[in-house]
């Protein structure tokens, strides 16, 4: 009854402990506690795959160029792109995951413009590429 009843989190950048610091955590031989960091993870494996950076999926996307942090104003709250200038030397090395996350959402969505369109354009090449949709006449 509570699911039905409560509403939900609203969504933001930050993660949950529980995800950043005790994601599959296990206790190793030593009683050294281990575990996943869930942002990190996914960082890591953006750049494993060499996947652009966030302002090339803008372009991508259509959106705006993003050639220096006041760029982001529109996009961002000032403390999302404080945190940014602070870890990025430059606005071009900002990852994917991360200026995603950092994206005010769309009204009426729980994402970003960035990750909307990206989520967008993934539901439209399964569709497409489905030769057995039903609309695509197969």
């Amino acid at each position: 009854m509570g699911l039905l009843s409560q509403p939900t989190s609203r969504f933001d950048a930050n993660l949950v402990d529980t995800l950043q610091n005790h994601l599959f955590e296990f206790v190793d031989e030593n009683g050294q506690a281990i575990a996943l960091d869930l942002a990190a993870t996914n960082i890591n494996r953006g750049r494993d795959h060499a996947i652009p950076a966030y302002h090339k999926y803008r372009k991508f996307c259509g959106f705006s160029s993003i050639n220096d942090f006041n760029d982001l104003k529109p996009i961002m709250k000032s403390a999302h792109i404080d945190q940014l200038r602070s870890i990025y030397s430059s606005v071009k090395d900002i990852d994917l995951f991360v200026g995603g996350l950092h994206e005010a959402p769309v009204d009426g969505a729980l994402v970003g413009p960035t990750f909307g369109c990206l989520i967008s354009k993934q539901f439209e090449d399964l569709k497409k590429g489905d030769r057995f949709y039903y609309e695509n006449g197969g």
